[in-house]
């Protein structure tokens, strides 16, 4: 496996998320990271595999190149894939040794092994043709013919039989990422369901608290109304059991002036009020045909007459006594 390096992870496999990035602990815990992780990671995969098939197979050429183009031979059998071409490319070197040559003459074979062999290359052409005579035993074992219709068909089965593993794996990783979305989105639904109702809840117990803090704040001042309360009460009833056996003042001594120019300003006050007081329950009276109009009249007149005499009797003393009129 690889890394994919893309904006969400490094080539050295580091996450960088959002999510991380605004880390709170009340909010944010590792289910939810790993929630993130899967829906972003489903969308962009962080890793991807390096098969060797695709190796192999892009080296082994297919049925329509082999079938069109003769592959060139080697003189010898090589099992490396990458071993240089026996012959060099300089000029005027030769394929062969300089030494003494394993290989029969043309003369002794009686043809000449280069004979309608183009020069650019030594070898012939022909599909599982050796460029040496075989009568001789100094001369090295043929490699075995190598048939590029069972190759080709042995390469396309196995490639028919990858893509048809690579289309079921893909089919079913489709299928398991489908529904873990499905899943994933409704944990996500549900988690975001409790996480608004436990906000909700600790708000209101934040506001309980608020309300229960007030409350025996009242409660407090109120037991404390309540002694006051209870004192004076106490001491009321105890002034009254005290004063009892006296008798009570007349009503009108209850409020008298320091001087009589003072008294007087407040009686003829207070008879001027009574005047107007009987002037309206004249009104009244007249309304509900208690008295006739007459009676009303000879009354009011009577009764502003002496108001009259109250209020400049009343001016009379605050202009002596010095007070504003």
């Amino acid at each position: 496996m690889v890394i994919k390096e893309s904006e969400h992870v490094n080539k050295e496999g580091k996450v960088f998320l959002p999510y991380l990035n605004e880390w709170r602990f009340p909010g944010y815990d590792l289910s939810g990271l790993l929630q993130v992780m899967a829906m972003v990671f489903q969308e962009k995969c962080p890793v991807f595999a390096r098969s060797a098939s695709n190796a192999s197979s892009a080296a082994t050429p297919s049925a329509g190149s082999s079938a069109t183009s003769t592959p060139t031979p080697t003189p010898y059998p090589s099992s490396q894939p990458a071993m240089p071409t026996p012959y060099p490319t300089g000029s005027g070197a030769t394929p062969y040794p300089s030494g003494g040559a394993p290989y029969p003459s043309a003369g002794a074979m009686g043809y000449n092994p280069y004979m309608n062999v183009p020069q650019n290359t030594p070898y012939p052409m022909g599909a599982g043709a050796t460029p040496y005579p075989s009568g001789s035993g100094a001369a090295p074992p043929r490699p075995p013919p190598v048939s590029s219709q069972s190759s080709v068909g042995s390469g396309n089965g196995s490639i028919q039989s990858d893509t048809i593993r690579a289309s079921v794996m893909t089919a079913v990783e489709e299928r398991l990422r489908a529904r873990l979305r499905e899943r994933l989105g409704t944990n996500s639904a549900e988690m975001a369901s409790i996480r608004t109702t436990g906000d909700e809840l600790r708000e209101g117990q934040q506001k309980l608290k608020k309300m229960l803090e007030e409350l025996e704040t009242q409660r407090n001042s109120l037991q404390t109304a309540v002694e006051i309360y209870s004192a004076k009460k106490t001491e009321l009833a105890k002034a009254l059991s005290d004063a009892g056996g006296t008798d009570a003042p007349p009503i009108d001594e209850a409020i008298d002036a320091a001087y009589p120019l003072h008294r007087q300003i407040v009686m003829n006050y207070a008879k001027d009020l009574a005047c107007d007081d009987l002037i309206y329950a004249l009104g009244q009276s007249l309304k509900k045909r208690q008295i006739t109009t007459a009676d009303y009249l000879r009354r009011v007149r009577d009764v502003s007459r002496e108001q009259f005499i109250h209020r400049a009797t009343m001016q009379k003393c605050r202009r002596t006594a010095g007070l504003p009129i």
